[in-house]
């Protein structure tokens, strides 16, 4: 049986990777995964990566590179491996699902696991995701196997789990407070004080020992003692400023791209606080800012708070890289599975099957203690930050066992005649149904899906097919016509072409739309000099410089301003201005060394 399972999820996931191959984003990866092959080239170049903290847990970044030294080619055999790992998956899922519930039930959620859309999905990317939920199940495994025979080996195999899920994603570790709890349950049930804090101990020391590289790392290259990556302080002010709509990576002037969140945090700590910093005073600042914006609304955070708790449990798939189901449509085996409602299946059956179960077993909690931890450490880390469907992907196999725990005790209910009960449950499903059922974001689903032909349709720039791109750009704005990632790059390519009436008034769209958007200021700058409108100019690369005062970038536009209107003493403090927030600026070098000879 368990070979037989196996083999059905490698092949539902072939299925699907050989569906992904044909995707503009496997030969041209777009945000996140373009991210992490920009990680691995670095990795594997004589250079290495910058000699400064990781700005996120590097654990992902490292598997690519390896398998690109290994084989030249990431981007199949990345996936390939990772479709092993994951089918793997619901073979740890029949065992936990017999270890908690029973044999019937662990098969049942075994096969569940095979066909899920979510996990098939994100396996078959260059996502961190696409291991998380196999860590997360595999780390739950090695616990339970604490709990059945309790050596110091389990729980140094349990600890070193632990530390490896840290260093893919750091806010696993929130778990670690809660294993005390744990710890107490199990000292009442056998061990002495000794034994236990003996376990705990080990479990600390492996955990630690997984880690220690990632932070002897950053101390040596930087001098800074970063545990794991620097980002947790700008990724908290995203999910919690006044703001937020507690899903999106995003907040004014940071548009969740990785180039805005790698650079746009550091340029804006450092302005205002009028010095360089280092890494961790950026995070640093940013806590401080998003605490500042807590206390001063602390009414609406709590509200936020609330809302982020509807979200992690809402059925829709939250976007956070590419639209899934706009993509899912191009992967037969997840449109098969996947739905855009009245019911979000799975997970809007799912969500609400796994609260029932949470709560109808809330008598059995000593014994399911560490699925009751884990799930609720895992969920308090996502709503401290953000809500979407990739963040909350690892929980997945928690929620599926919960849910089969629903399940078994409502049949139980059914099966005993015990009406009334099952009757009262039935109710509270219905009850969790409807609300993880009705559409919560703050942008209407056509400009989702806006947002995901966008995305494809840049992966056709980066192949150099613009017309494909021009088609899919098209069809964004059919969407949704306020789309500002497709009236950007329309503009783009109707400049390149000769048509910078036609450009400019999409830039100008944009900027209607969204003030701080760096991008459409540079654009439509630049589009005014090729037409020779320098006042016009001057007065948007003003703005620009206005809004965000610590942009090289901006500085750089306006010091072109300068130099076509001749004035070279404007220039050169413009570039002298640039360069000094942006010192490895060569096209501001550059500029500034013709502006000598004025």
């Amino acid at each position: 049986m368990l070979l037989l399972v196996f083999a059905a999820a490698f092949g539902v996931r072939i299925w699907a990777l050989q569906s992904v191959t044909e995707l503009p984003t496997y030969k041209a990866p777009v945000l996140d995964e373009e991210y992490h092959l920009k990680l691995v080239s670095e990795i594997n170049s004589p250079e290495g990566l910058p000699k400064e903290p990781y700005f996120s847990a590097p654990l992902y970044p490292y598997w690519l590179a390896i398998i690109d030294r290994l084989t030249g080619n990431t981007r199949f055999w990345s996936r390939l491996l990772q479709i092993v790992l994951g089918s793997f998956l619901p073979i740890l899922m029949i065992w936990l699902g017999n270890r908690l519930v029973s044999w019937r039930a662990g098969l049942v959620v075994g096969w569940v696991t095979v066909f899920y859309p979510l996990l098939v999905y994100f396996e078959t990317s260059l996502l961190i995701e696409s291991l998380m939920a196999f860590l997360i199940a595999l780390l739950l495994w090695r616990l339970l196997k604490c709990e059945d025979k309790p050596s110091l080996v389990n729980f140094a195999i349990a600890g070193a789990v632990l530390g490896l899920t840290g260093i893919a994603r750091p806010n696993i570790l929130l778990l670690l407070p809660f294993l005390a709890i744990w710890f107490l349950t199990m000292r009442t049930r056998s061990s002495s004080l000794r034994s236990s804090l003996a376990r705990a101990a080990v479990l600390l020391a492996a955990c630690g020992v997984v880690i220690l590289p990632v932070t002897l790392r950053n101390l040596t290259v930087s001098g800074e003692p970063v545990l794991i990556a620097w980002q947790g302080g700008i990724n908290f002010y995203l999910g919690n400023h006044r703001d937020s709509d507690g899903w999106e990576a995003a907040a004014p002037g940071i548009d969740g791209s990785w180039q805005s969140v790698t650079t746009r945090p550091v340029q804006e700590a450092e302005y205002a606080e009028g010095r360089r910093l280092s890494f961790s005073d950026v995070s640093d600042y940013w806590y401080r800012q998003a605490e500042n914006e807590i206390r001063e609304d602390f009414g609406g955070w709590i509200s936020r708070l609330l809302r982020k708790c509807r979200l992690l449990v809402n059925g829709y798939e939250i976007p956070n890289d590419l639209d899934i189901y706009t993509v899912g449509e191009r992967v037969p085996v997840v449109r098969l599975f996947l739905t855009r409602g009245p019911i979000y299946f799975p997970f809007g059956l799912l969500a609400p099957l796994a609260l029932l179960g949470l709560l109808m077993s809330i008598p059995q909690w000593r014994r399911l203690s560490l699925l009751y931890l884990t799930t609720i450490a895992y969920s308090l880390s996502i709503i401290a930050f953000f809500v979407n469907a990739r963040y909350r992907e690892p929980l997945l196999p928690l929620f599926m066992l919960f849910a089969a725990l629903g399940c078994a005790r409502t049949w139980s209910y059914l099966r005993n005649k015990r009406w009334l009960s099952a009757g009262i449950w039935l109710l509270v499903l219905v009850g969790l149904v409807i609300e993880s059922n009705h559409y919560m974001l703050s942008e209407f689903p056509r400009q989702i899906e806006a947002q995901g032909l966008t995305q494809l349709g840049a992966s056709f720039v980066a192949q150099g097919k613009p017309d494909s791109a021009l088609a899919y750009f098209g069809r964004a704005l059919e969407a949704d016509p306020s789309c500002i990632g497709a009236l950007n790059h329309v503009g783009t390519d109707e400049a390149r072409a000769g048509h910078p009436i036609e450009a400019s008034r999409r830039f100008c769209a944009v900027l209607e739309l969204d003030p701080y958007n760096m991008l459409a200021y540079l654009n439509l700058t630049g589009t005014l000099l090729a037409m020779r409108k320098f006042d016009s100019a001057l007065v948007i690369a003003d703005k620009a410089v206005q809004v965000a005062p610590f942009d090289g970038a901006a500085f750089y536009r306006l010091a072109q301003v300068y130099f076509a209107l001749g004035d070279s003493t404007q220039a050169r403090d413009a570039l002298d201005h640039s360069l000094s927030l942006d010192p490895n600026s060569e096209k501001a070098r550059a500029l500034r060394s013709r502006t000598e000879g004025m």
